[in-house]
């Protein structure tokens, strides 16, 4: 796995305190979202107002279309009235209906790693097998070690026995 030390030193007090530092850097960013909304009665900040604060807006929003967002990020944005589409415009039927299409898109996904692996026995996907499933495998990886893997998408990847890191 990762070496969460360089050289035999500690980085950030290990994987814990990363993701602690993640976590606080991400509630500070809703709490200026919070803070915005109050202002300006809305969700769409301006590159003028904070480039920062718009770009975590954005990322926000890519990753609830992605299907990368975790639960907890999600529940907490929801919670605040956040507007998942720029400008207020539903998509695919608005929110839930987005969230059920993507949670189907991933569950496929999920499907066909299982097939791939029953066939080799492994789940180093590559990419003459198939482009997609090898970035989407890679993506799982990274959101995880990020700590943006919902845990519900964790726990029906562990159940499969699938290898965290790669090799």
């Amino acid at each position: 796995g990762f070496q969460w030390t360089k050289g035999g030193e500690a980085i950030f007090g290990g994987a814990q305190a990363l993701k602690d530092k993640l976590d606080d850097a991400w509630n500070e960013k809703l709490t200026a979202l919070v803070a915005y909304h109050r202002r300006f009665r809305n969700f769409e900040v301006t590159t003028s107002h904070s480039q920062t604060l718009n770009n975590w807006v954005r990322k926000q929003r890519s990753n609830y279309r992605s299907g990368d967002l975790r639960r907890d990020r999600f529940e907490a944005l929801d919670s605040i009235g956040f507007q998942w589409t720029k400008g207020g415009e539903a998509i695919f039927g608005g929110a839930q209906a987005l969230k059920d299409k993507l949670d189907d898109a991933w569950n496929e996904k999920l499907t066909a790693l299982v097939a791939y692996h029953r066939r080799f026995r492994n789940f180093e996907v590559t990419t003459s097998h198939s482009q997609t499933l090898n970035n989407w495998v890679r993506k799982q990886r990274s959101n995880y070690r990020s700590g943006d893997l919902r845990r519900d998408r964790f726990e029906a990847l562990d159940s499969i026995g699938f290898q965290w890191t790669k090799g």
